[in-house]
């Protein structure tokens, strides 16, 4: 199961909603030199209907949460 709509977010503020169409595999390395995955994804803009629920919003994280990926909001 992917997720379907991706939240764009800079400073704690939701700044714009996709729809994702279609996952990627992009190939990298991490600091050490070794092998991982990151994720790209095709998509467009969500409707209105979706992103006027997000866009704009507020997200807190906690202090020194890094990771991009968060599911719940």
């Amino acid at each position: 199961k992917w997720i379907k709509i991706v939240l764009a977010e800079y400073q704690g503020l939701i700044i714009e909603v996709f729809a994702i169409d279609t996952w990627y595999s992009v190939p990298s390395k991490d600091k050490t030199g070794k092998d991982k995955t990151r994720w790209g994804f095709n998509g467009s803009v969500a409707g209105d209907s979706i992103r006027n629920v997000y866009i704009n919003k507020s997200i807190t994280k906690k202090r020194g949460c890094a990771n991009p990926i968060r599911y719940k909001i």
